[in-house]
């Protein structure tokens, strides 16, 4: 990878964007520079690494830098549920709720909606289980942990929506339905980034909760939470197996992240401009709430 030019497909307008990069140069260097992916092999696998470089993102003086991270990456100050000044430090900022207003949920029960603002890929489940990210094979066994999951998503889709530093970081159920089991699994900490996906980085077997959602309307979907490079914390906020359609899920802290949805060849449909900006190799930038998929039954297919 010469550039580390980012685009994607903003829905919203239909128009391609171009990302403006958290730490794009320590990107670059980790994954694309001889010294910076010696480092890196190391780093990724200590803890200590993520929970220093959180520091200080959560001490008090860290709220005078919330202002200029809004201007900076274009984050819409309006929408947040808080004044900015009420926020104490920028790591509370970066996984602040929105105003109830700000993410209408689509209406429509046959929906899968997006779990997250994010930039979502669509990425086919081979009848081996396998997904082609990058170029490089990820065997959904490995990423779930469980080949009888990974059998039964064969010939499937996954919906992956990575989020970016400037992005709401709050995630939510895609449906209404039950949670019939989640599993935290250890893992280390790459970045999700495309720079570092296409520097060879095994991002999807990173530091994850995988919870398996039984939903009436969509049959069984697997969310997985992905952690990222110095992200070690997903928290969890939702309480009980029963969830509605929008409730929130958990959050990330400081940093961009990933949220999968994976499905077996009878799942939903996924939208037609997200499979086609995915077959380009375009991301589509969605908002929490919208539709990114519909039930089979309900599509004319």
């Amino acid at each position: 990878m010469s550039t580390s030019l980012v685009q994607y497909v903003n829905r919203e307008t239909s128009k391609q964007e171009t990302e403006r990069v958290y730490g794009e140069q320590e990107l670059m260097f980790l994954y694309h520079n001889r010294l910076g992916i010696l480092m890196r092999k190391y780093l990724i696998r200590k803890p200590w690494f993520s929970h220093f470089n959180a520091i200080p993102k959560k001490v008090w003086f860290s709220r005078k830098r919330i202002p200029h991270f809004a201007k900076t990456y274009g984050i819409d100050i309006l929408e947040a549920e808080k004044p900015l000044d009420q926020y104490q430090t920028l790591d509370e900022f970066f996984s602040r709720r929105l105003k109830p207003t700000a993410r209408p949920l689509c209406p429509d029960p046959s929906v899968l909606i997006s779990p997250a603002d994010g930039r979502v890929f669509a990425y086919h489940i081979d009848q081996h289980a396998v997904m082609q990210i990058k170029q490089h094979p990820v065997a959904v066994a490995e990423l779930l942990q469980s080949n009888e999951m990974a059998a039964a998503l064969s010939g499937g889709t996954a919906a992956v929506v990575r989020l970016a530093p400037k992005d709401y970081h709050r995630f939510h159920f895609p449906c209404d339905g039950q949670l019939i089991e989640a599993q935290a699994q250890p893992g280390p900490l790459e970045s999700v980034h495309p720079i570092a996906l296409s520097g060879g980085a095994r991002s999807f077997l990173n530091k994850r909760v995988i919870s398996i959602l039984h939903s009436t309307m969509f049959d069984t979907l697997i969310m997985v939470e992905i952690g990222a490079l110095t992200i070690g914390t997903i928290e969890q906020t939702y309480s009980g197996n029963q969830f509605h359609r929008g409730q929130e899920k958990g959050y990330f802290r400081f940093g961009g992240s990933t949220v999968a949805l994976l499905w077996g060849a009878n799942g939903p449909v996924i939208d037609q401009d997200i499979l086609h900006n995915s077959r380009n190799g375009m991301e589509t930038l969605v908002k929490f709430g919208t539709r990114i998929a519909t039930a089979s039954h309900y599509t004319s297919d």
